[in-house]
């Protein structure tokens, strides 16, 4: 496992190959956070990370598990938020233009080229997942919850029973999902077409959440607050 934030300049990427019992730390290039980290496997990932102005933000990739990383040019001025890819080719960026307007870039060549979409909505997304090059979801400010078939080409959005910010999304499969947000964890069967609220004992932002089986799941989010 992999994981990152806030450590000043230049940055580190701290990694675990024992659960989590031990953590060793990579130093990666001149940055001064990172908002998003997915690997595909031990070798292959991506990070979006830079610096407070949004001419140094960037997405780069390592091939070796972390040990080098290579920033990718997105050739648009940004604030990355998070990223996510399906495949070795195929992903998905998410964030805001240097003047705020919410946006989301594809690439189908693992990250040589950026392809610009906008999601339509006017609120920032804060995670994406995809279970397929074709089939995928972002969750955002204001309870924002959108859909794609095709690859995020376009994107539908679906209603909620909430109006928190949502931070964080996993499908497990192509129809059970679960997304948390600010003192929020809701569920689907369906795809998401509708979405059920799941007992909580926290009112607290929760910033992400995973699943290893269709039941078992974690969430982490303020002050190192962490639940499964």
């Amino acid at each position: 496992g992999f994981t990152g934030g806030f450590f000043g300049e230049p940055i580190n990427i701290y990694k675990t190959t024992n659960g989590g019992v031990a953590w060793d730390s990579t130093q990666v290039i001149e940055a001064q956070y990172i908002t998003s980290i997915q690997f595909l496997n031990l070798s292959l990932g991506w990070a979006t990370m830079g610096a407070f102005v949004a001419t140094d933000e960037f997405v780069s990739k390592t091939t070796n598990g972390g040990i080098d990383w290579d920033i990718q040019s997105i050739n648009y001025s940004m604030h990355p938020k998070t990223v996510f890819f399906s495949d070795s080719l195929n992903g998905w960026l998410s964030g805001k233009s240097s003047v705020g307007v919410p946006t989301i870039f594809r690439t189908t060549n693992s990250g040589v080229n950026w392809i610009t979409e906008f999601p339509g909505t006017g609120y920032i997304i804060n995670s994406l997942y995809f279970t397929d090059k074709r089939n995928g979801w972002a969750v955002g400010e204001n309870s924002i919850i959108q859909a794609t078939t095709n690859g995020g080409i376009n994107w539908n959005s679906l209603t909620t029973n909430t109006t928190s910010d949502l931070y964080g999304i996993y499908f497990y499969t192509e129809t059970i999902g679960t997304a948390c947000g600010t003192g929020k964890i809701i569920r689907t069967t369906d795809g998401g077409n509708s979405w059920i609220n799941q007992p909580v004992n926290y009112s607290g932002d929760l910033y992400d959440i995973t699943f290893a089986n269709v039941n078992s799941g974690w969430t982490v989010g303020q002050i190192g607050r962490a639940s499964c």
